[in-house]
């Protein structure tokens, strides 16, 4: 019944205690569902959700074959797991009781913490690496079983990444002004909880964002960054670039929970900002050029491009391409910014009727002088 919602972003159902197949299923924008009583989730339950962040339920589940793919949790508490019950998860906490039941998983999946209280290590059975996991409240003699270092499990969640980049509490710092290979590899590897990104010194964002396209990242400060590279981050919603001059082609598609862009310096903005189906607003100070962007933004509602050098029927191109996915802008208040154009406009009927009032006055001269003539030849003939 819910499939038909495409733009939800919360479901909150108190009292369901069972997910069927299929339940929860390519849901675009759907970020957190609370289902504290929920105890059971079959086969492809939830899955396919790009912004997926959070399930919230508060025993332990019975999670059948294929129930996940492609999801992020922040706590995940196993019951009872049968055998791929997850495929390509992310998970930030991983609980496993002494009585939890954990099948092998054989999809590649991804642990940043662990409490795992079971006697023989069940966390093996989720097929993630093991070294880079977190462990807390878990018993020495099996840290030793699975050959965990000691680090491992008294390292706190603030950590140096790199001489010049740390994290602590949901922020990744960067200091650098450009990124190294040796830092894009650690990027990659990196398996935190990111939520802002600060990099005040970054020149390009090209590199970052192919270490970083999976973090769940919801703001990124990139003050002195004169370049972006192609990204999909599921989770942004603001992005402040003061120095971008330029945007290549397929930058910035598929942000679901973009909210809005400013971007002051860039010129050109081509087949960019696609499927960035929340953003509302998008400030182009300086763009002179707009083609072929924001197919299947359904929630845009203002334009601004005071310096766009097109004509007024080109823009109605612009506008019913975005009707046709869903922007009406009479509906939605579509406000497209043209106080430059429409200068022009004025400035170049100005200059025509000058020129109009000009040849007029021509005219009037060249009339007045016929008739002078004509006076005088009448008068001869008297």
């Amino acid at each position: 019944v819910i499939s038909q919602y495409q733009r939800l972003k919360y479901l909150i159902i108190p009292s369901v205690e069972v997910f069927d197949a299929r339940a929860c299923m390519s849901f675009q924008l759907l970020q957190v569902i609370y289902a504290p009583k929920a105890r059971i989730f079959y086969r492809n339950s939830i899955t396919q959700n790009p912004s997926f962040t959070t399930l919230i339920a508060s025993c332990p589940s019975i999670f059948h074959s294929y129930s996940f793919k492609n999801v992020f949790f922040n706590d995940l508490r196993i019951g009872s797991a049968k055998q791929n019950a997850f495929q390509e998860i992310v998970i930030h906490n991983l609980r496993i009781g002494a009585k939890s039941k954990l099948e092998t998983q054989f999809s590649q999946n991804a642990v940043c913490r662990a409490d795992d209280k079971s006697k023989s290590g069940l966390i093996q059975n989720m097929n993630a690496d093991l070294q880079s996991v977190l462990f807390y409240n878990t018993d020495e003699k099996l840290l030793e079983k699975l050959k965990i270092p000691v680090r491992n499990a008294i390292q706190s969640l603030k950590s140096e990444i790199d001489d010049e980049i740390s994290f602590s509490s949901g922020q990744l710092t960067i200091q650098s002004i450009e990124l190294s290979f040796r830092q894009q590899s650690a990027l990659e590897t990196f398996q935190g909880v990111v939520n802002e990104v600060l990099a005040p010194n970054l020149t390009t964002f090209c590199n970052f964002s192919n270490s970083t396209s999976k973090l769940k990242t919801k703001r990124i400060f990139l003050p002195n960054a004169h370049e972006f590279g192609q990204c999909n981050f599921q989770q942004l919603k603001q992005i402040e670039i003061r120095s971008l001059t330029k945007i290549k082609e397929n930058d910035f598609n598929f942000c679901p929970n973009l909210l809005s862009i400013s971007i002051q310096f860039v010129e050109e903005l081509v087949n960019c900002f696609h499927h960035c189906k929340s953003l509302q607003v998008a400030e182009l100070e300086n763009a002179r050029l707009i083609q072929n962007n924001f197919i299947q933004c359904v929630d845009l509602s203002s334009i601004k491009a005071g310096k766009l050098e097109v004509w007024p029927d080109y823009l109605d191109k612009i506008v019913n391409n975005c009707s046709q996915t869903g922007l009406n802008k009479v509906q939605t208040g579509l406000k497209i910014n043209l106080l430059s154009i429409q200068e022009k406009m004025k400035k170049k009927l100005q200059q025509e009727n000058s020129n109009t009032k000009n040849r007029l006055d021509k005219i009037d001269q060249a009339v007045e002088k016929l008739n002078q003539v004509l006076g005088r030849l009448f008068e001869g003939f008297e």
